[in-house]
């Protein structure tokens, strides 16, 4: 490692984006990526300048662990890539700047509305923003209720955990599955359920806090921000065309004056700082509303250096040298993303 490298550590090196946001962080001079996870095969070892095994984020030696990956490389910026690690990093911020390294993480009460969807969307409708119809409920029967209210079985009513990641606990109530077309016809999918399901899991179990909310039908896009207190310095809004388990794999960048209003406010309204990915749905009516957060850099974010944008490395200059300078994308940029090969 050179003393005049630029020194970079990322979380989650075995994280489905970890590739892209290497591929990202490649365009900075002299840098040198370390990458660490919990698993010591994580493929990102291998595309990585340094690679570190850490403890899981709930592990009381996690932060300690980080650390001193910190002190032996000289780092200076740190780039979570997991969601559950951002609340432990944002508590040992100051523990960080000591030793003169940023932690790319917003504020805690940022981070702790972000990640709870429930709380989210509370605190959106009591600052008279929209979000989708909701209710929070911590046991089966007050589930079930609400999913009655929620107009099942005639309409389509959406169920999901208050914290969680990826699409892990949602589920998409709808009577009129046929789940013999579901198993001959298409590829595993545990998406959709019925109510009889859901009472046969749930009906005799502890469940976590969960939100029964209204189904919007229409387009969804992701939204890749850089932010710094609240004020939004880059936005991109990715119309999703295809998805796989929860990963855009297809899609296009679309000036969307509506979304970009909408999630500028929600930014400003959270004080969300640095790197934010935000999941927004049309509904029945045609209003965009918002289904989730991701306080963190999202492994599709590399899908924006084919429209000119880089936000990894927006995100470090900003980080080392407290300066921006926008630049327009290039809107109408289509995308695929694929599958690749790490050799070793």
């Amino acid at each position: 490692m050179n003393k005049s490298s630029l020194n970079i550590l990322i979380t989650g090196g075995g994280a489905p984006g970890a590739e892209g946001i290497i591929r990202c962080l490649r365009e900075i001079p002299h840098v040198h990526i370390t990458a660490c996870d919990k698993n010591s095969e994580a493929y990102g070892k291998y595309l990585a300048d340094a690679f570190f095994v850490i403890p899981d984020a709930d592990e009381s030696t996690f932060i300690q662990s980080v650390l001193s990956i910190c002190k032996e490389m000289q780092i200076q910026i740190v780039l979570p890539l997991v969601t559950r690690e951002l609340i432990y990093f944002s508590r040992a911020l100051s523990l960080f700047e000591n030793e003169s390294v940023k932690v790319l993480v917003s504020n805690l009460t940022s981070l702790t509305i972000a990640n709870d969807k429930g709380l989210l969307y509370q605190t959106l409708s009591e600052n008279g923003m929209v979000s989708p119809d909701f209710k929070r409920v911590k046991d089966f029967q007050a589930m079930k209720t609400a999913i009655m209210q929620f107009g099942y079985p005639d309409k389509k009513v959406i169920v999901k955990p208050c914290v969680s990641n990826g699409l892990r606990g949602f589920r998409i109530l709808d009577s009129n599955i046929d789940e013999l077309d579901l198993m001959l016809h298409y590829k595993p999918d545990a998406r959709y359920i019925s109510l009889q399901r859901l009472e046969d899991i749930f009906a005799h179990n502890a469940i976590p806090d969960y939100l029964v909310s209204e189904y919007l039908p229409g387009e969804e896009f992701t939204i890749d921000v850089l932010a710094q207190n609240g004020k939004v310095l880059q936005i991109i809004p990715r119309l999703r065309l295809e998805t796989r388990g929860g990963i855009s794999t297809r899609g296009e960048m679309i000036k969307h004056a509506e979304i970009i209003h909408y999630v500028t406010q929600i930014i400003e309204l959270l004080n969300l700082s640095w790197l934010v990915g935000v999941q927004v749905k049309k509904a029945v009516d045609g209003i965009f509303k918002i289904l989730e957060i991701n306080p963190r850099v999202q492994g599709t974010t590399v899908a924006c250096l084919g429209a000119g944008i880089n936000f990894p490395r927006l995100a470090v200059e900003l980080a080392l040298y407290g300066a921006f300078e926008y630049k327009e994308p290039q809107w109408g940029t289509k995308f695929f993303r694929h599958w690749n090969e790490v050799y070793y």
